[in-house]
């Protein structure tokens, strides 16, 4: 069972993160932006409820794709908050070129960060696009979403529709019944999206 390791190993990474940023003199730390992200969802062999092992590392499901992302250091003042914006690791591309001074929140699909370091509830990415490429057809494929809906696309022709305001697990697939008008104006904005950025 590798799940007390994997809680062993995430409790040491903390540790050892402390004591890292223990050791950095503090005007040095002062003076320091912090990222920490990750690169994936959990390995299905770890992963906990709600997610289910088919929803980890490697799909295109929030338990695949949706990752810490932590920012701290000068300049951050919302401490120990949860942001809701939508985000993308190519944001970080916009986010530390503007943070070294250079005045240009967006470069191709990398929109920056920083108005979110000091002010909640902020506008910035409508959409978010997310592809897993491989052999097997039946899990690879892209997604994309947006604060409410995510569409997902499986290379084998499947469709799959969510909600994630009302099903964040995504555990209720609409495609199964008749959408309603605005979930249809919805998973239109998404395909509609999804091809501007796949052409």
């Amino acid at each position: 069972n590798p799940l007390p390791y994997f809680k062993a190993m995430t409790e040491s990474a903390d540790l050892e993160i402390g004591r890292l940023f223990d050791s950095i003199p503090t005007e040095n730390l002062d003076n320091t932006i912090v990222i920490f992200i990750g690169d994936n969802g959990l390995n299905r062999r770890v992963i906990q409820s709600p997610y289910t092992a088919g929803q980890s590392k490697g799909s295109l499901y929030q338990g695949g794709v949706n990752v810490p992302f932590i920012i701290a250091g000068p300049g951050v003042t919302r401490i120990g908050e949860r942001e809701s914006a939508i985000v993308s690791s190519t944001d970080l591309f916009a986010t530390i070129v503007e943070l070294t001074g250079i005045s240009q929140s967006r470069y191709q699909e990398s929109h920056s960060l920083l108005h979110l370091l000091d002010a909640s509830g902020v506008t910035g990415r409508e959409y978010n696009y997310t592809e897993v490429l491989g052999n097997n057809a039946n899990s690879s494929g892209y997604a994309i979403r947006n604060s409410s809906y995510k569409l997902l696309k499986f290379d084998n022709g499947r469709h799959e529709f969510y909600d994630l305001v009302d099903a964040a697990y995504e555990k209720d697939e609409l495609l199964t019944g008749a959408l309603t008008d605005g979930q249809q104006l919805a998973r239109e904005a998404l395909q509609n999206e999804a091809a501007r950025i796949r052409d």
